[in-house]
C-alpha cells in the first residue's frame, strides 16, 4: 500500500517552510543579493556589518516561536545505516528493485549478526584454561619437563627451567607450552594495575559504551517516531532542498517497532556474548585488543552494509532533516536520566564479568603457571627397565649463571658459529693460523660427534685419549684445543676451591686433579691415574682416569717396584698420598651418606683414616656389615655397595689385604700378584692368599 505521498525528487512548488529566525532570513537574503553584486567593496561592507552584529553586546540569536533551546537538543538524525534505511522499505519514492535490495541488505545484516552470535556462543565463550589443559600441562612436566633426555649440557638446565625462564632461554622444543607461558606472564604482568585483567576490564568498558551507543540510537529513534503524528499514511514533505518527515503511517510504525525489537535484541545478546568473548577467548594481550576491535566492527556491520544500498536510499537518508522529539526529559523538572541508567548498567556489567568470568580466568592462569613452573625446577630424572625413578640436580656442582657463561664450551660454540672470532696460535708468531677451541674429526665426523654426545665419563676419558692417539698420557701439550678450553674456563673453575692462571701444561692445573673428572681425563699422568700411590683417590675410570692407565706398562713397572710392607699408622699419615687420600675420602663419603647420615660409620672419617692407617680397612668392613648387612672390600676400592669404586688400598696396605702368603699357601707368580694389585715386593715372600 502506498503510504508515502511526496514527490521525489521534490517539485518547485514545495510545501510551506518552517519559520526561521530573523537573523537567518536576513543572512539568506544577503547571500542571494551577493550574486548580483559587481563590486568587491559591497561584499566587504556586508561582511563588516555582520561582524559588528555578532560582536555587539546582545549576542542572543532569536530562534523564533517554533522551538526552544532545550527542545532542539532532542532532535534525531537518521544514520547512514541499514537499520535506519529499512524504515522506508516499500515507499513509492523508491523503486521496487530498491526496496527489494534494501530488504536483502537488512536480511544480510541480521544473518551476519546471528551467525556471529552462534559462533561466539558455541566456540568463544568457554575458557581455554580448562582443567583438561592443566592436566595436560602436568603430564608435559612429568614426561618431558624433567626428563634427562631433554637436559641441556650447555646451560646445565632442564627443559622446565628453559621454558619457565623465557627471558633467558629460547626453548628448542615445547613451543606451544612456551607460547602459552609467554601469554600467561604478559597477562599476569608485574604491575597489578596495568596488566591483562586490567586490559580486559577496559575492553569490557569500551565494548559496553559501544553497545550503549547503539541502544541509545534505538531509544532516540523510538521516541521521535512516537512523537510523530499517526496518520493512515506516512507523509514526507519538502523543506527547500531537504525533506521532512511530518507523519508516520500506522502500518509503517508497526514495521519500525519490529526492526527496533530485532536490533535491540541482537545488541543485547551481542553485548553479553561479547563480554564472554573478551573474558574467555584469549589471555594474549594483543588478541584482547584485536577482539575488542572485532566486536565493534561486527556491531557496526549495518553501516558497512549501507554502502551497498541504492543511491535513492542514500539520497533519501542524507536529505531527510533531523526529526524533532520534544520530551519531558528536556525540562528542568524531568532531567534526562538515560546517562545515569546506562552508566549504572555498564558498571554493573563490568562488575559481573569481573566476579563471574574474569576472576575464574585469573585463577586458571595462576594455576596453569604454577603447574608448569612451581616447585623444584632444577632436576632431571631417568627410569630403568623396572620403571624405578632416579633423579639428579641439573647443576650438581652449583655453577652460577656467570660461571656457566664464562665456561669454555660456550665460547667454543660461538667461535664455531663465527670463525672470524677464533684467535691465532700463540706458538706461531710468524703466522696467523687460527687456534680453535672446538675439536673436529677427519674421518666419519658426524658419527664421531653423535657418538660422543651419548658417552659417560669412562667412555669420554678413553675417547679423549683416542683423539690424541694415545692411551694414558697428559693431553694439554698434545691437544692445543684442549689447552685453550682450560684457559677459557679458568675463571669458572675457581668455583671448585682451586684456581690457575694459565693451562699450557698439565702441571698448571695439577690442583684441579682431586676436584674435576675432566682434569683427570685431560692429565691422567699428572693426576696419578697411572701411579699405584698417586695423589688422586678418585683414580678409577668412573671418575675420569682412562681405563688403559691401570693396564699400562708404566703402571705395572711402578707397582712391581713397591715393597711388600705397611708403615705404622703415624708414619703412614705423614705421607703425602695418605693425607690427600683422607681428605678426598671424606668428601666422597659426605656425598654417599648425604641421605642417611645416621648410618654413617664415622663422623670425621678423614681423622679415623689417618689414625688407624691400614687398620681402617677392617674397621670400615665391619661397620658397613653391621649397618647395611653387606660386605665391602676397601682393598679393591669397594667402600659402598652400589657406588663406583675408589682407589684400591691394596697398594698401600699389602699385608692387611693378604698379599703376603701364609705358611703352606701356594705361591703366585709376579704377573699374578700385579694383576691383583699387590706390590711386586710381595713375590719374594710368597703369593696372594
Amino acid at each position: 500500500d502506498d503510504d508515502c505521498n511526496v514527490d521525489w525528487p521534490p517539485s518547485e512548488a514545495g510545501d510551506e517552510l518552517p519559520r526561521k529566525s530573523t537573523l537567518e532570513i536576513e543572512v539568506k537574503k544577503d547571500i542571494t543579493g551577493m550574486t548580483h553584486m559587481s563590486s568587491l567593496q559591497s561584499l566587504v561592507t556586508r561582511l563588516a556589518s555582520w561582524s559588528k552584529a555578532f560582536t555587539s553586546s546582545d549576542r542572543d540569536v532569536v530562534l523564533g516561536d517554533c522551538f526552544s533551546n532545550q527542545e532542539l537538543a532532542q532532535e534525531f538524525k537518521l544514520h547512514k545505516s541499514v537499520w535506519d534505511a529499512a524504515i522506508f522499505i516499500g515507499c513509492p519514492q523508491l523503486t521496487a528493485i530498491d526496496s527489494v535490495f534494501l530488504a536483502f541488505c537488512l536480511c544480510m545484516n541480521v544473518v551476519v549478526l546471528v551467525t556471529f552470535l552462534g559462533i561466539t556462543f558455541y566456540v568463544f565463550t568457554s575458557s581455554r584454561l580448562t582443567p583438561e589443559l592443566e592436566s595436560r600441562l602436568e603430564d608435559w612436566r612429568i614426561n618431558f619437563g624433567h626428563s634427562v633426555k631433554y637436559y641441556d649440557q650447555i646451560t646445565l638446565t632442564s627443559l622446565t627451567q628453559r621454558v619457565c625462564a623465557l627471558d633467558k632461554f629460547e626453548p628448542e622444543m615445547s613451543s606451544r607450552v612456551a607460547l602459552l607461558l609467554h601469554d600467561i606472564r604478559k597477562f599476569i604482568g608485574t604491575n597489578p594495575f596495568f596488566n591483562g585483567p586490567a586490559l580486559v576490564r577496559v575492553a569490557l568498558l569500551v565494548w559496553g559504551l559501544t553497545v550503549v551507543s547503539d541502544l541509545t540510537q534505538c531509544w532516540d529513534l523510538s521516541r521521535v517516531l512516537r512523537a510523530l503524528p499517526r496518520k493512515p499514511e506516512t507523509r514526507i514533505c519538502r523543506d527547500g532542498p531537504s525533506l521532512r518527515l511530518d507523519a508516520i503511517g500506522r502500518g509503517r510504525a508497526a514495521w519500525v517497532a519490529c526492526i527496533l525489537l530485532v536490533r535491540v535484541s541482537t545488541s543485547v545478546f551481542l553485548w553479553e556474548l561479547g563480554n564472554q568473548f573478551l573474558c574467555f577467548h584469549s589471555i594474549s594481550t594483543a588478541e584482547i585488543l584485536l577482539n575488542a576491535v572485532a566486536l565493534e566492527i561486527i556491531l557496526k556491520i549495518d553501516e558497512a552494509m549501507f554502502a551497498l544500498c541504492p543511491w535513492r536510499v542514500k539520497a533519501l537518508i542524507s536529505k531527510l532533516e533531523p526529526l524533532p522529539a520534544p520530551s519531558r526529559f528536556g525540562r528542568k523538572r524531568w532531567p534526562d536520566h538515560r546517562p545515569y541508567i546506562f552508566a549504572a548498567v555498564i558498571i554493573a556489567t563490568v562488575a559481573i564479568a569481573q566476579f563471574w568470568a574474569l576472576q575464574k580466568v585469573e585463577d586458571a592462569v595462576l594455576r596453569a603457571n604454577a603447574t608448569v613452573c612451581s616447585g623444584v625446577q632444577d632436576f632431571v630424572y631417568s627410569t630403568d627397565v623396572f620403571q624405578l625413578v632416579y633423579t639428579s640436580g641439573t647443576n650438581p656442582d652449583g655453577f652460577s649463571e656467570e660461571k656457566i657463561a664464562n665456561y669454555g664450551h660456550t665460547q667454543a660454540i660461538i667461535e664455531t658459529i663465527y670463525p672470524d672470532r677464533v684467535p691465532a696460535r700463540r706458538s706461531c708468531e710468524a703466522c696467523d693460523e687460527p687456534l680453535p677451541m672446538a675439536m673436529s674429526f677427519e674421518v666419519s665426523p658426524l658419527d664421531e660427534v653423535r657418538k660422543r654426545s651419548q658417552w659417560d665419563v669412562l667412555e669420554a676419558s678413553t675417547g679423549l685419549q683416542a683423539y690424541a692417539r694415545t692411551e694414558c698420557d697428559d693431553l694439554l701439550s698434545r691437544i692445543p684445543e684442549l689447552a685453550r678450553f682450560w684457559n677459557e674456563s679458568a675463571e669458572a673453575l675457581t668455583f671448585f676451591g682451586s684456581s690457575f692462571s694459565k693451562a699450557e701444561t698439565c702441571a698448571d692445573i695439577a690442583a684441579m686433579c682431586p676436584l674435576q673428572d675432566k682434569a683427570r681425563a685431560s692429565c691422567p699422568e699428572t693426576c696419578g691415574c697411572s701411579s699405584p700411590l698417586g695423589g688422586s683417590f678418585l683414580s678409577t675410570p668412573e671418575y675420569g682416569c682412562p681405563v688403559a692407565c691401570k693396564r699400562s706398562e708404566r703402571y705395572f713397572q711402578r707397582l712391581a717396584a713397591l715393597p711388600c710392607a705397611e708403615p705404622p699408622p703415624a708414619e703412614l699419615a705423614a705421607t703425602t698420598y695418605w693425607a690427600e687420600w683422607s681428605a678426598q675420602l671424606q668428601e666422597k663419603l659426605d656425598e654417599i651418606f648425604l641421605s642417611s647420615p645416621d648410618r654413617r660409620p664415622c663422623v670425621d672419617c678423614a681423622e679415623t683414616f689417618l689414625k688407624l692407617g691400614c687398620g681402617f680397612i677392617a674397621f670400615w668392613s665391619d661397620a658397613i656389615r653391621a649397618s647395611f648387612s653387606t660386605d665391602v672390600d676397601p682393598c679393591i676400592g669397594e667402600f659402598m655397595e652400589g657406588w663406583p669404586r675408589l682407589r684400591p688400598l691394596v697398594t698401600a696396605c699389602p699385608i692387611t689385604c693378604g698379599c703376603r702368603a701364609t705358611v703352606g699357601a701356594a705361591s703366585k707368580t709376579l704377573p699374578q700378584l700385579l694383576e691383583a694389585g699387590c706390590p711386586g715386593g710381595c713375590a719374594a715372600t710368597g703369593g696372594l692368599v
